[in-house]
């Protein structure tokens, strides 16, 4: 019986700091599949069809529609390891797919090359990548954040990250939007989505992709009725409008303490199993306030 087809495999130990896996996805069935694609803070490289693109950072879950035959071979790189690959910015291709032999023509023909057989392929992937690898360092102080911040899920604050590089903020970003794509508290963002996707999917709560979407700094969150009124305690008949505004603050606690007396608290400061410390209000006119800071590990 035909069906979709998905390989993956590890990197050599010389290239595991560089490369996260080898993939390949083929629907060898007569119908069109659906298949969410969720951020997770890394950049690939993508042969579909025999057409080969540079897919930059997410920030966006979406839905992927596979058609039948369309084949997919990728190379999901380390966050901040396609910088070592070309001189460029990693945030001119957040979100995109780009054509890549107008980035980098050498590496895109010795791909094409390697991509036309099927023959041993990953195998001669490691082989390419470990020549243009060879010799190559990360930055220390940008590879350091990124392990502080999968580390935590996220969960970390800029100040803590800052203090663990002995960078300033600003230093920080600059680096982490030219290497990376993202600046560190954006990056942040993406690993938090990811790691809350993961844990709802194996909890059997999967389809949560076009659920959702971000749009510069503003996410719209899309959630069912019957959760939103398990999380906050109140129904959705209830609401002054149909939407919650959510708004992260620097000091939840200071915050909750200059106003508990004076405005309509629905839901007292408490913290979410994935590290928020929260309150939720009712305003004037019936609209749902929440105001959240992500609470900072030790």
């Amino acid at each position: 019986m035909k069906k979709l087809y998905s390989n993956r495999a590890k990197p050599s130990s010389e290239l595991k700091d560089y490369i996260d896996a080898y993939w390949e996805v083929e629907n060898q069935t007569d119908k069109s599949i659906e298949i969410p694609i969720v951020p997770d803070g890394c950049i690939d490289i993508i042969s579909k069809n025999g057409e080969i693109f540079l897919v930059g950072l997410m920030e966006i879950a979406s839905v992927k529609t596979i058609e039948p035959n369309d084949h997919y071979i990728g190379i999901r790189f380390k966050p901040s390891a396609v910088s070592l690959l070309f001189e460029e910015n990693m945030s001119v291709f957040n979100d995109k797919m780009v054509d890549f032999k107008t980035i980098e023509p050498l590496l895109y023909a010795k791909l094409y090359e390697v991509f036309s057989n099927d023959n041993a392929l990953f195998d001669k992937l490691g082989i390419l990548f470990e020549g243009y690898f060879r010799g190559q360092r990360l930055d220390k102080r940008v590879d350091l954040a990124i392990e502080e911040i999968e580390l935590h899920s996220g969960n970390i604050s800029i100040e803590q990250l800052c203090q663990k590089v002995e960078l300033s903020q600003k230093q920080l970003g600059r680096l982490f939007v030219a290497k990376v794509g993202l600046t560190p508290k954006k990056f942040a963002r993406v690993i938090r989505f990811y790691h809350t996707h993961r844990y709802l999917t194996q909890e059997g709560l999967s389809d949560l992709c076009p659920k959702m979407i971000a749009c510069g700094d503003v996410t719209f969150m899309l959630q069912r009725t019957d959760n939103y009124s398990e999380d906050v305690g109140v129904s959705v008949g209830e609401l002054g409008a149909t939407a919650t505004l959510y708004i992260e603050v620097e000091d939840v606690d200071a915050l909750y303490e200059s106003v508990k007396n004076s405005v309509d608290i629905i839901k007292e400061i408490d913290t979410t199993w994935y590290g928020q410390r929260e309150f939720y209000v009712r305003d004037c006119n019936g609209y749902i306030l929440a105001f959240a800071t992500m609470q900072q590990q030790g």
